[in-house]
C-alpha cells in the first residue's frame, strides 16, 4: 500500500501528520518505508525561520534519501541499496534505520524513478510506503494508492476560502478509474460501429491543441482520451465542443478519460478547474481517470506563522470552529491531529479505509 501525503502550502502540518502516521504504524508493528518527492525534514523553515517538526524514524524503517542528507540525520542508518537515480543532493539510496532518530528525506522527484524506488522498497518488505510531497510537486503522487492532504491556516486565514479550495480539490478525486484506461495509438479508432477518439499525446493540451484535435471529431463517438496535461483553457474548449455535440443527436454518454486528478490540479486554481469539470456533466459526459488514487483523509492545522512586520511568530485560529466548517462541507474524513482524539480519527481514516470506494 502506497500512501501519499501532500501539503497545500508550507507550514500546513504535513510533516506533523506524517509523523503521526509513522508513530501509529510503529504501534501497529507494521513494516513501513518512507520517501519524499524532493527535499524535506529540515530543522527550520527557510522563510519564517521557525522550528519545523522533524521526521523521527524507528528501528527497522526503510527510508530513501540522498547522500548529502546522511550527515545531518541523527538516526542510525545502514545502506541497503543504491539506486541509479540522483537529486541535487546526490545519489539516491535506500537505507534501513538501525537506531531511532531524525532523518532528512530527499527522494526522487520524477514519476518513473519514484515508481521504481517504491517497487524496490516493497520488495524489501515494506507493507506501507509513505510518500512525502506538496501541491507544487504533486504530479508524481499518481503512484499512490491512497492520498492525504494537509491544509490549514498557513495557506490562508480566511476559513471560508480555505474550505472552498479544499472542497474543490476533493471534487477532483470523486471520479473513478476507467475500465479500459490504456489508450492505443493517437487518432480516431473505429471499433465495430462505435468510434473512440484518442487525442495526440502532447505534453500540454492547451486551447490551440484542443481546438485542433477536436476539429476532426465525428458527430457520434463514445470515448475521448486526453493524455498528458490539460490547461484550464483547454478544458473550456472541450466543454464547448461537447456542448455543440449534445445538440447534434448525441444520445450516448461520452466518456472523457484524463490521466489522473493531479494533472488537473496543475491546470489552474482548483475551484476553476472543478467548476469546468462539473459543467461537462450535463453535456452527456462521463469523466474517468487512467490512474485514480483514493483521497482518504484531510488533515487541518489551525496554527500558522504570523508576520508582525519584522519577524514571524506562531499564531492560531479557533480550532473547533475551523474543524466544524470543514466537516460541514466535505465528505472526506477531516481531522485536526492536535485536537483531543484527532490522532486516532486521522489514523483510522488512513490505515483502516476500505481498499476501494
Amino acid at each position: 500500500m502506497i500512501i501519499g501525503i501532500a501539503g497545500t502550502a508550507k507550514n500546513t502540518g504535513k510533516t506533523t501528520a506524517l509523523g503521526v502516521l509513522l508513530r501509529e504504524a510503529h504501534r501497529r508493528d507494521l513494516h513501513v518505508a518512507l520517501t519524499g518527492i524532493g527535499y524535506d525534514g529540515e530543522e527550520r523553515d527557510t522563510v519564517t525561520m521557525l522550528p519545523k517538526p522533524r521526521l523521527h524514524l524507528e528501528t527497522g524503517t526503510l527510508v530513501t534519501t540522498s547522500s548529502a542528507c546522511l550527515r545531518v540525520s541523527s538516526a542510525g542508518l545502514e545502506q541497503v541499496e543504491q539506486t541509479p537515480f540522483r537529486t541535487a543532493l546526490g545519489q539516491v539510496v535506500i537505507l534501513r534505520v538501525t537506531s531511532p532518530g531524525l532523518v532528512v528525506v530527499a527522494g526522487p522527484n520524477k514519476t518513473d524513478e519514484l515508481r521504481v524506488t517504491l517497487s524496490r522498497m516493497q520488495a524489501l518488505g515494506a507493507r506501507f510506503v509513505f510518500v512525502d510531497g506538496s501541491l507544487n510537486r504533486i504530479a508524481p503522487m499518481v503512484v499512490a494508492d491512497r492520498l492525504v492532504f494537509a491544509t490549514g491556516a498557513a495557506r490562508t486565514t480566511d476559513v471560508g476560502t480555505l474550505v472552498a479550495e479544499t472542497l474543490a480539490i476533493e471534487r477532483l478525486f470523486i471520479f473513478s478509474r476507467a475500465v479500459n484506461p490504456t489508450p492505443p495509438a493517437p487518432g480516431i479508432q473505429l471499433i465495430g460501429e462505435d468510434v473512440q477518439v484518442h487525442l495526440a499525446s502532447c505534453a500540454v493540451q492547451g486551447e490551440k491543441e484542443m481546438e485542433q484535435a477536436l476539429r476532426v471529431l465525428p458527430d457520434q463517438l463514445w470515448r475521448i482520451v486526453l493524455p498528458g496535461m490539460v490547461t484550464l483553457q483547454g478544458l473550456k474548449t472541450l466543454v464547448s465542443r461537447l456542448s455543440h455535440m449534445s445538440h447534434m443527436s448525441q444520445d450516448t454518454a461520452i466518456e472523457v478519460i484524463f490521466d489522473d486528478p493531479f494533472k488537473l490540479l496543475l491546470a489552474g486554481d482548483p475551484a476553476s478547474t472543478s467548476a469546468v469539470l462539473e459543467s461537462m456533466l450535463p453535456q452527456a459526459a462521463v469523466i474517468t481517470y487512467r490512474y485514480a488514487p483514493r483521497l482518504v483523509a484531510i488533515a487541518v492545522n489551525p496554527s500558522y506563522p504570523a508576520f508582525d512586520g519584522t519577524v514571524y511568530h506562531p499564531a492560531l485560529l479557533d480550532p473547533s470552529v475551523m474543524l466544524q466548517r470543514f466537516r460541514e462541507q466535505l465528505s472526506t474524513p477531516v481531522a485536526d491531529v492536535f485536537a483531543p482524539g484527532g490522532e486516532d480519527e486521522f489514523c483510522r481514516s488512513v490505515f483502516d479505509s476500505p481498499s476501494s470506494p
